[in-house]
């Protein structure tokens, strides 16, 4: 299923419950600006909208311009992770998928600017949703182009994925440091610029500081040699990432990989094949 036509009458926004945020009028869409989006909280691209959406929703949000995340999700998933990550405006739930289905939402995030009329006036990807194309819209009921990216943005699928890992982070320029580390106000933390996400989930797990020995930039590499465990990286993404990790406690580790890239690491049972190398003198046998 496509998404609406641009120009046309937008579909209904059927809404199943209010998280947060419930407009006080009843009717509640008719006769204001609606900036839809779709999201969830497993999805890593959804996360890192959020700050950029809050900010436009403070200051262009209203009475007469309504901000709306909806998400299929159930009401206590959305709530806890508001406790750490409020949105603003209104939250709400499309148990049905309804309007999922009537907006073609195949991947999220995704977001939908609807005026006053009902009419949807654009739709794409919420990084491309500018402060500049919604003001430019408010002032003067017109809808100016946004540039093409260099790349695609990257979308999460509506179902939460099954498989252990699932992230988005922002790309970095290519002629960044590829890894690095900084020891500062009794926290030692690690920053890893343009590493593949297989590589730094394999290295940073279960390595509290007493067994690393850093030296220089070689961060990377070493927890990669002193690493006894295997890992599948089943997200299907294969770009560079930045990442910016406690390394110790382990709990805090993976805490900031789901809370703050929207990556989960799950221990499954997989049947494995070993291949062992002895060194005997100079030779392998």
């Amino acid at each position: 299923m496509s998404h609406p036509a641009v120009g046309q009458p937008a579909p209904p926004i059927e809404v199943g419950e209010w998280v947060s945020g419930r407009p006080e009028a009843e009717d509640v869409f008719a006769g204001r600006n609606v900036i839809l989006e779709f999201w969830g909280t497993h999805c890593g691209p959804c996360i890192s909208a959020i700050p950029h959406l809050n900010e436009l929703a403070s200051t262009y949000g209203g009475a007469e311009t309504l901000f709306v995340s909806l998400s299929p999700e159930d009401a206590r998933t959305i709530e806890r992770f508001l406790e750490k990550r409020p949105i603003k405006g209104s939250v709400a739930i499309d148990s049905e998928r309804a309007t999922f289905d009537a907006y073609g939402i195949r991947g999220i995030p995704h977001t939908f600017l609807i005026d006053a009329k009902g009419l949807l006036r654009w739709h794409g990807h919420p990084d491309h949703f500018t402060a500049e194309l919604l003001e430019t819209f408010l002032r003067k009921d017109r809808v100016p182009e946004v540039a093409a990216p260099a790349a695609p943005p990257e979308t999460a699928p509506v179902e939460a994925p099954d498989a252990p890992f699932f992230l988005r982070i922002d790309r970095s320029a290519s002629d960044r440091r590829e890894y690095g580390s900084r020891n500062g106000d009794g926290r030692f933390e690690a920053e890893f610029h343009g590493c593949r996400a297989l590589v730094v989930i394999r290295d940073l797990l279960d390595h509290p500081r007493s067994r690393l020995r850093i030296e220089g930039n070689q961060l990377v590499h070493h927890l990669e040699r002193s690493t006894d465990g295997s890992f599948f990286n089943e997200t299907e993404l294969q770009g560079k990432y930045d990442f910016t990790l406690p390394l110790e406690p382990l709990d805090q580790t993976l805490r900031v990989l789901e809370e703050e890239y929207g990556l989960q690491v799950e221990a499954q049972v997989r049947e494995v094949e070993i291949v062992t190398l002895r060194i005997a003198g100079d030779a392998l046998d």
